[in-house]
This record gives structure tokens, C-alpha cells and sequence, in this order.
């Protein structure tokens, strides 16, 4: 299974085998970033409008849609158990929900600029982004702290 999203506010599941469309779904606002869930049930989507929307991959139902980002929300990633996702935002944050209940889990702040990507370490429990600020941080979830900050890239 492949996963795309689209600036025309799309989410779009593909068939890995053969290529054709398996489902498309609707969503509001443009589809900045999408990933599927290591157990394949979920995917996440992260828009410009500031949210982050839960879909089961079964169904085409949107089973959430998580808000409290005051800006874009560039990346999306799920842990490695499916059962947190990590948002990042224009608004200088991550936010780690739980997949499950649909609450949020932690606001991490610590960038001073956009931050454009963040992954899960395989342990489930560090989280490592990257921002325009030049940085990048490593963070430990169980604790909502900071551990490293990363600083020698120019741009």
C-alpha cells in the first residue's frame, strides 16, 4: 500500500502491486505531509489548515481529527507501536497525540522556527525534528524534554 496527499485536498490510497487508485479521500485543506502506520489500518494527514486527520485505511472513514496547532502542520509520523503520532508545525511545535483516545499527549517547544520533519527513534520513546532554525533536537516523549539540540548546518 501507498499513501499520497495533495494540495487538492486529497489523501489517495495505491495499490503497491499494480498501481491503481484503491481509495481517495477528501479531506479539508491541502494534504502537506501523509504516512501510513507500521500495522497499515491507519494513516495520518497533516494540513495547512492546521490539523492533523486520523483514516482508516479499510473503510475511508476519518476517525479524527486532532486540532491544537496554530499554524501548518508540515510533518506527520506515528511511533513505532501505531499507538502515538508526533505532529510538526509552523507554529514552532510538536505535538504527540494517542492515537486511541485522540488526546494530546505533550506539547514540545524548544525550536524557534518551522519545524519540517520529525521521526520517531525505533525505541518509541525518542523523537528526534528538524527545523528552519538550523537545529536539530532530540527529545525524550516519556518526559517531554529536550535531550540534544544539533547545531552546524548553514541552511
Amino acid at each position: 500500500m501507498i499513501v499520497s496527499g495533495s494540495f487538492d485536498g486529497t489523501v489517495r490510497i495505491w495499490d503497491a502491486i499494480n498501481g491503481a487508485q484503491v481509495r481517495c479521500l477528501a479531506q479539508r485543506g491541502c494534504a502537506q505531509s501523509v504516512v501510513l502506520s507500521p500495522n497499515g489500518r491507519l494513516i495520518a494527514s497533516g494540513s495547512l489548515d492546521n490539523t492533523v486527520r486520523l483514516w482508516d485505511t479499510i473503510t475511508g472513514t476519518q476517525l479524527r481529527c486532532f486540532r491544537g496547532h496554530a499554524d501548518s502542520v508540515w510533518c506527520v509520523a506515528f511511533s513505532p507501536s501505531g499507538h502515538r503520532l508526533v505532529s510538526a508545525s509552523s507554529d514552532n511545535t510538536l505535538l504527540l497525540w494517542d492515537t486511541e483516545d485522540g488526546h494530546r499527549l505533550q506539547c514540545l517547544r524548544g525550536h524557534e522556527g518551522t519545524v519540517w520533519s520529525a521521526a520517531f527513534f525505533p525505541d518509541g520513546i525518542r523523537l528526534v525534528s528538524a527545523s528552519v532554525d538550523k537545529t536539530i533536537r532530540v527529545w525524550d516523549t516519556a518526559i517531554g524534554q529536550e535531550l540534544l539540540v544539533l547545531r552546524g548546518h548553514g541552511s
